[in-house]
């Protein structure tokens, strides 16, 4: 699992498992706010 900037959160092995990750919504936030993209190609 990864955040918005790809920092790895979380991990598995190579066996069939559950990752369990904390979302910092502060930092989506903040990352969204500075990714125009979709703003951008509907404006």
């Amino acid at each position: 699992m990864l955040d918005p900037e790809g920092h790895e959160l979380a991990a598995l092995g190579t066996e069939p498992g559950l990752a369990v990750a904390e979302i910092d919504l502060d930092l989506l936030a903040e990352v969204r706010a500075r990714q125009t993209m979709h703003a951008d190609r509907l404006g």
